[in-house]
């Protein structure tokens, strides 16, 4: 689960779950918080997953919002500040050509 909740105790927060172990991380340091997660699920570290899924996605999670307009796209990016972004790579896709993919945050 990621959350912005008050720090809680580990112990307290695995009697609240329920559901087993629990371990929390702080990320406030992560820009690229995607890539970090993918990263850290996808590392098999503890056997008790094994053969198991990783993770859940809630049904109450909004699905992103994708603009396909280059006009509003390019809009949008004129707004960005180029000090806030953190990402930035281009690759080749079969179906849509060659894209560029940009991540902000506009917390730093």
């Amino acid at each position: 689960m990621v959350c912005n909740l008050s720090y809680i105790r580990q112990e307290e927060l695995q009697d609240i779950w329920g559901q087993g172990f629990v371990k929390i991380n702080q990320i406030s340091h992560v820009d690229n918080l995607g890539a970090y997660l993918v990263k850290y699920m996808s590392k098999n570290c503890d056997e008790r997953l094994n053969g198991r899924k990783y993770y859940f996605r809630t049904c109450n999670l909004d699905k992103p919002k994708e603009i396909i307009d280059k006009q509003k796209v390019d809009k949008l990016l004129n707004q960005l500040p180029a000090n806030k972004r953190v990402y930035k790579n281009k690759y080749h896709n079969e179906y849509t050509g060659n894209l560029t993919y940009e991540q902000y945050n506009l917390e730093r």
